[in-house]
């Protein structure tokens, strides 16, 4: 006779409920399917997770937003796509490429220059996760042909942690020559969502044309756009003001179109990534011809003035290594984008390999997207626990690929399964 098989008693747990509750918050908020595995670990884990006071570690303002996915513009193919960085994420239907091309993503919006060249041009400002639109006209002696935008939050004490429905500014600038010799005038403008107008043009000189690389937000106020000569422009929506800064040296004989990217320095001031040959670098060990990342940012001095700061190197023939398992010596990078808040930069390569991130601090590279075609536009999308206790799922046409619910448990789990659903999913701050 068989001896009956006896099931085993539950594993103990050593570590006290508001240990594991820290453990289990700290789990990638940019795959939510993490959550949900966790959950059907054991009963024990699920009870926790469904604990309303598990839901108050999610929303921590401390935590640092994550990369969900991004969308990417491309003149050369007349292509406009979002492409989710981990598998557990919502898609969106992008506006039309034949009428919207995009210029940049912050504070859950993003915002798209009209393609036409008509006096009736405007801009568009999109809500991917509600399918939310609106249209702003653009005055007609704003020169949009040469002109770039980007959207911020306008909501006081905001933490940009859920803030798509709240009022928003658009930051407006425009370049129009001065004289035969290609001296321009560059001018910017601010449109308020609250008032619908827009406010008084300030303006500025000794500045080349603004090129559609994502422009940098520094605290609440500042924003930086970047010359195609790599001359950066400030912008203070605050005061009102402009005022235009030098570039750090880099190699004369490189051009600066997508060699060069603003971004967050590690003190939440205004830094830069440039892309340099190895060759330009002094004392290089590694092969001549792979580029290489340089970080720099721009300090006060002791004696009051301001200078760019060199901080590190991150050499690309071994941060790709690991991702393609050799590095061509001859590569070509390009710096394409910045997602603000998490340290990432996008790089793709004259080769057209595909579009690759580099964490500036760990110096990790991963291949996010394989295209064969270059990609002019590209802007993160970030996400962020909302701060409501019903989280909010896109709109629309809008597909979320983590639907789920429980049919192996007891008559009450298909409410457990609405509601870990619902507690899991994120939305874009």
């Amino acid at each position: 006779m068989a001896t009956p098989q006896h099931r085993r008693p539950p594993p103990s747990f050593p570590l006290p409920d508001h240990l594991l509750e820290l453990i289990l918050a700290r789990l990638p908020p940019e795959d939510p399917s993490c959550l949900l595995r966790a959950s059907l670990v054991c009963k024990h884990w699920r009870d926790l997770i469904y604990d309303p006071r598990f839901l108050f570690l999610l929303l921590d303002p401390r935590r640092a937003p994550q990369m969900l996915g991004f969308l990417h513009d491309s003149d050369t193919v007349r292509r406009l796509e979002y492409v989710p960085t981990y598998p557990f994420s919502f898609s969106f239907p992008v506006p039309d490429r034949d009428f919207w091309y995009l210029l940049g993503y912050r504070h859950g919006r993003a915002v798209f220059h009209s393609t036409s060249a008509t006096e009736n041009s405007s801009l568009l400002v999109w809500v991917p996760f509600t399918g939310q639109r609106m249209e702003v006209p653009v005055p007609t002696e704003f020169k949009i042909e040469r002109s770039y935008a980007t959207v911020i939050c306008a909501a006081d004490g905001c933490g940009h942690r859920n803030c798509h429905e709240g009022p928003f500014l658009i930051v407006f600038v425009f370049c129009d020559p001065e004289d035969e010799e290609l001296a321009f005038v560059t001018s910017g403008c601010v449109y308020s969502s609250e008032t619908g107008e827009w406010g008084e043009v300030v303006s500025t000189n000794n500045i080349s044309l603004i090129c559609d690389a994502p422009a940098l937000l520094v605290g609440k106020s500042l924003l930086y756009f970047l010359s195609n000569c790599g001359s950066i422009l400030e912008y203070d929506v605050a005061r009102h003001s402009m005022v235009t800064i030098d570039p750090p040296e880099h190699d004369p004989d490189d051009a600066m179109f997508k060699r060069m990217i603003l971004v967050q320095a590690e003190d939440g001031g205004l830094g830069v990534v440039i892309v340099q040959p190895n060759h330009y670098e002094q004392g290089f060990a590694h092969g001549a011809g792979c580029d290489c990342l340089c970080l720099l940012s721009r300090e006060v001095t002791e004696g009051g003035d301001t200078e760019w700061v060199r901080h590190e190197v991150i050499y690309l023939e071994d941060s790709l290594s690991d991702v393609w398992g050799s590095t061509p010596l001859d590569l070509t990078a390009f710096v394409i984008g910045f997602a603000e808040g998490a340290s990432t930069v996008f790089v793709s390569t004259q080769e057209c390999d595909g579009i690759f991130t580099v964490d500036l601090q760990s110096e990790r590279a991963r291949k996010v997207y394989h295209c064969s075609w270059h990609i002019d536009r590209l802007a993160p999308i970030l996400s962020s626990y909302t701060s409501g206790s019903t989280l909010q799922a896109p709109q629309g046409e809008h597909h979320c690929l983590m639907a789920w619910s429980s049919s192996d448990e007891a008559d009450d789990e298909e409410g457990r399964g609405e509601k870990i659903r619902h507690n899991c999913c994120l939305t874009r701050g």
